[in-house]
């Protein structure tokens, strides 16, 4: 039938073309002009319509499907990171984390320590690898390239004579944190100078303030006593062994300059008070408590100072010292204290600039200088403050409460065979005690530091260690802040630390600017306080992050343990009368 209206149709186009009747077209005509073609010469469709659309639909789809995958293989390798380059080095080799790896917002921060609370854990461990990679641009400052370029002292515009005695010292190539604060300690500005363990801050610090003493008017020759117990610096340290280092390292720097470098150490406090001793001082390098305790009866006259420095600020700014700092700060004529407080006996206005050192900051440092500083104190901080020493390698075994022993005997005598250095820190004096007992009897020559010991037998102990005569030194956090302690190569935190700040101090008396060699961190993690704090520090290594919640305030974290400790309780005894 098909065929029959195919031919019909070509003889009515035929009869269009040549102007025939119909009656005249015939079978030879017809077949002339059109061939005849059957309905097996076409095509003959098998699948309907709707279902070819499914079909390309399908097709797409799988093509997306397959898209997908090979972008989230890409995503998948490129989270990978580099493999020649290990950040965390686990004992389980899949938990390793290499430079450039990410993770998943699905699955979060994979840590190798995240089981550590359970028993069987234990024998587990990982170690932040120390990297040779990474250069100064880091602590670097993109925004100041005019102080990235400054390769000497000079070029910072101190005095001639310092710079020659920093030269003596060993102390020619400025670092970066002291690029940055030298030029605005120089100007006089309250400051706050914040940077990793180890970077100099002293020395940025005392520098300027030297050279401003300098460049002021000496005392008149007919008045030859006027400087006598009136210093023109103040230095103000928590603790006394910090004390005698900035004494020495200023003794060095003023040799042969025209400046009186006085210290004031706790101890006989009553003594000094009967019998006052009466010395010319320019600076005076003052542990906290004796300052303020002369300075209350009167012997020491502060109205001079016209430069103050608080070395570790975060320490004497918690509960511990606070209000004792701010009654003492108060009877200074600050340029940063509320008031019009006028310098005694002058008519002009409020001349003490406020500088501030610091390792770590508390993240309530603003409310803590409420109604101490109102005015507006400029920052200096590094683009570590708060991060993991890169070049400092760090591990940590978890081990059992027994087992820590052992372990530290192990770890002594290694480092003594390899004639390293080794600092064995304990959170309180009676575990010091018995760390240095234990090495000791195992055949390790350790002499230990803690407060409960006089500060002369501290002082001599600390001495004896630096100059090599013992290989272990066994001590409290007495020995953490702020100590130049160059020569250790090795700290062992035989005790982990109750805060990350406590950890950051004691890691930093390794890799210490003028070290021979960046030296090497080893902590046992034995308490579920440990584990959490452990943890903290390993997502940081793997993430690059900041250490968070970096607080020291130990009367302020003892309250609010004690808070949640009687919360629990009281929530506990809730549950079983009901």
């Amino acid at each position: 039938m098909f065929a029959v209206d195919h031919i019909f149709k070509q003889a009515v186009v035929c009869f269009r073309r040549c102007q025939c009747s119909p009656f005249q077209i015939g079978c030879q005509q017809i077949k002339h002009v059109v061939p005849v073609r059957f309905q097996s010469d076409f095509p003959v469709i098998t699948v309907p319509k709707f279902m070819q659309q499914n079909l390309e639909k399908r097709k797409r789809k799988e093509e997306k499907r397959h898209a997908i995958k090979r972008l989230e293989a890409i995503r998948t390798e490129s989270r990978k990171g580099s493999k020649e380059v290990c950040v965390v080095r686990c004992k389980d080799t899949h938990l390793n984390h290499y430079l450039g790896q990410s993770y998943p917002r699905a699955t979060g921060v994979q840590l190798a320590s995240r089981g550590w609370h359970h028993t069987r854990s234990r024998g587990d461990h990982f170690t932040v690898c120390a990297r040779t990679d990474l250069d100064s641009d880091l602590a670097v400052d993109r925004s100041d390239q005019h102080h990235s370029t400054v390769s000497s002292f000079a070029e910072l515009g101190l005095n001639a004579n310092i710079v020659a005695n920093l030269q003596k010292m060993d102390i020619v190539t400025p670092t970066e944190i002291q690029r940055r604060a030298i030029p605005r300690l120089l100007s006089g500005s309250d400051t706050l100078v914040a940077a990793e363990t180890g970077c100099g801050k002293t020395v940025a610090a005392a520098a300027p303030m030297l050279h401003r003493l300098l460049a002021e008017t000496p005392p008149a020759a007919d008045r030859p006593r006027a400087d006598t117990n009136r210093p023109r610096a103040l230095i103000v340290t928590p603790g006394r062994e910090l004390a005698v280092q900035i004494r020495d390292v200023l003794l060095a720097m003023t040799a042969d300059l025209p400046l009186h470098v006085r210290m004031l150490l706790g101890g006989r406090t009553k003594r000094k008070m009967e019998r006052p001793t009466v010395l010319p001082m320019d600076v005076l390098v003052a542990s906290f408590g004796a300052l303020s305790k002369l300075h209350s009866v009167g012997i020491l006259d502060l109205s001079r100072v016209s430069q103050v420095i608080l070395d570790e600020a975060d320490t004497l700014l918690d509960d511990s010292f606070r209000e004792d700092v701010r009654r003492l700060l108060s009877r200074l004529p600050l340029s940063a204290l509320s008031g019009d407080l006028q310098r005694p006996g002058d008519g002009g206005g409020p001349t003490t600039a406020l500088t501030l050192l610091a390792a770590t900051l508390p993240r309530n440092l603003d409310s803590l200088l409420e109604g101490l500083v109102t005015g507006q104190v400029s920052r200096v901080t590094s683009a570590r403050l708060h991060h993991l020493l890169p070049h400092v390698q760090q591990s940590f075994l978890r081990l059992g409460s027994a087992q820590r022993a052992d372990a530290l005997v192990r770890l002594c005598r290694e480092a003594t065979e390899r004639r390293e250095p080794v600092i064995v820190f304990s959170n309180n004096a009676p575990t010091c005690d018995w760390v240095s007992l234990h090495l000791n009897e195992s055949g390790v020559d350790c002499l230990n530091v803690s407060g409960r010991l006089h500060y002369k037998l501290r002082q001599g102990r600390w001495a004896a260690f630096l100059a090599g005569e013992p290989a272990v030194l066994s001590c409290t956090d007495l020995v953490s802040r702020g100590l130049d302690s160059c020569r250790v190569e090795h700290v062992i935190n035989f005790d982990f630390p109750w805060n990350t700040s406590d950890y950051i101090h004691r890691a930093g008396r390794v890799g210490r600017a003028g070290s021979e060699r960046a030296g090497t961190v080893t902590s046992f993690v034995s308490r579920p306080l440990d584990v959490a704090i452990a943890q903290r520090i390993e997502r940081a290594a793997r993430t690059g992050e900041p250490l968070w919640n970096v607080d020291a305030n130990i009367k302020d974290i003892i309250a609010k343990r004690m808070m949640r400790k009687e919360a629990t309780t009281s929530q506990q005894q809730r549950r079983r009368r009901s």
